[in-house]
Formats: C-alpha cells, structure tokens, sequence
C-alpha cells in the first residue's frame, strides 16, 4: 500500500504561488487549460495571419491547414471532430486546405 498523499498547507500553497517558481507553475496550467479571455471568429485566407493568434476551436468538424505560431511551419490536421481544439497554437488558417467550418480562436 502506497503512502496517503500529505497536499501541503493553505499558507504552504499561497507562499509558493509567490515565488517565480509558483508564477511559472501557474502560467503553464493556465496555457494547459486554454487561459482564453477573448475570442473572435475565423475567417481562412491563404494570404493573411490571424488578427489574433492563439488556439483554434473548430465547430464544425473537417480538415484544417494551419502554420504554426511558433515554428511558422505548415501542417494540414485532417478529420478534426466538431466540438474541439487544433492542438497548437495558430497564426495563420488556410483557406486552401480547410474544410472544417464555424472556427474560432481563443486567445
């Protein structure tokens, strides 16, 4: 039998929320998480980077040709379901390539 977990105290908790260590925790689950405080339609153009990068959700499910924030790379998701996320973060949406419809960015 494995040791019962002992979380640490309230005032233990709130002290390491403090530290850089604690803000670098907290930024990471909040980008883990979506961290999303606004949102705006996405409309695919081939020529144009989205006004707002960030994650892509997309309503109605199909293939998406995205680049990449960070890297700038090019890649196509194919059978994206209805209802999910484009798992990284988005600066441009290809209309070419895209049939997945009603997608949002979160950022």
């Amino acid at each position: 039998m494995s040791a019962p977990l002992n979380p640490p105290s309230f005032a233990e908790a709130n002290a390491t929320l403090f530290t850089d260590q604690g803000a670098k925790l907290l930024q990471k689950i909040n980008s883990n998480l979506g961290g999303a405080c606004k949102a705006a339609a996405v409309t695919p153009n081939d020529g144009a980077d989205l006004p707002h990068p960030g994650r892509v959700w997309v309503g109605t499910g199909g293939s998406v040709k995205v680049d990449c924030l960070l890297t700038g790379n090019t890649v196509t998701f194919g059978n994206v379901p209805s209802g999910t996320f484009i798992p990284v973060h988005v600066r441009r949406v290809y209309s070419n390539g895209t049939t997945a419809t009603q997608m949002v960015v979160v950022y």
